[in-house]
């Protein structure tokens, strides 16, 4: 299969770090590269350059500190497939108790069902084309219909 540049970069730069004289002359170039451009600003530009140096140092700071305060809590499942097939398991063994789903719906009154009902039995309101079905499945929990 392909790699993406991204790997081919990535085996690139491990590559270019084993061969360490060929390494440390890269870093000396990008060194001096870098070097040059801020000796070459003055004034206004030099400035924004450093205010934006500031911003970008700032924001790889935070978000370093996102990433060690919001890691997941640690769970003694690797993937929720696990998670449910030991939770399938449990269930079938009689272990737990299996999830009887819940719906909660608006009641409405005896009286307004009858007046709905005999609302869609008018001919004039709703019929049926030839051809066309008029039913709806509905499932259970046990995923009978």
């Amino acid at each position: 299969m392909a790699k993406t540049n991204a790997e081919r970069m990535k085996k690139y730069r491990e590559k270019r770090k084993k061969d360490s004289v060929k390494y440390e002359t890269a870093k000396a170039k990008a060194r001096a590269r870098n070097n040059s451009i801020k000796t070459k600003l003055s004034g206004a530009s030099l400035a924004e350059f450093r205010r934006k140096a500031k911003l970008r140092q700032r924001k790889c700071r935070e978000n370093k500190i996102k990433r060690l305060l919001n890691k997941p809590s640690s769970s003694s499942f690797k993937t929720r497939q696990s998670f449910i097939v030991i939770q399938h398991l449990a269930e079938k063994f009689g272990l737990v108790l299996k999830s009887k789903h819940q719906r909660i719906t608006l009641q409405l009154a005896d009286k307004l069902k009858i007046y709905i009902h005999n609302f869609y039995q008018r001919d004039d309101i709703s019929y049926q084309l030839p051809g066309k079905r008029d039913t709806v499945v509905v499932k259970e929990d046990d995923g009978k219909k």
